[in-house]
């Protein structure tokens, strides 16, 4: 693979894990597994930073979807 290759399979599978997310917010899937996913999405976005497969815009990128992902949650969970 180049290194092309693997920084579009990067971001496809970091945005792929944020859609996921996304969806099981939408089914209604318990607080504790949506908060892990998203912890490992964290982790997942900073590893990809440190190996330099993405670069530093699209982790800021990444990390504010995260974080607007995160809002979203904690609305949904104090509301319930």
């Amino acid at each position: 693979m180049s290194k092309k290759q693997i920084h579009e399979t990067a971001i496809n599978l970091l945005n792929g894990k944020l859609a996921y997310i996304r969806t099981m917010i939408d089914r209604g899937n318990k607080y504790e597994y949506i908060d892990f996913n998203l912890t490992e999405l964290q982790i997942q976005a900073d590893f990809a930073l440190s190996l330099r497969v993405i670069s530093d815009d699209e982790h800021q990128e990444l990390k504010e979807k995260w974080y607007n992902t995160r809002d979203l949650l904690n609305t949904i969970h104090e509301d319930a």
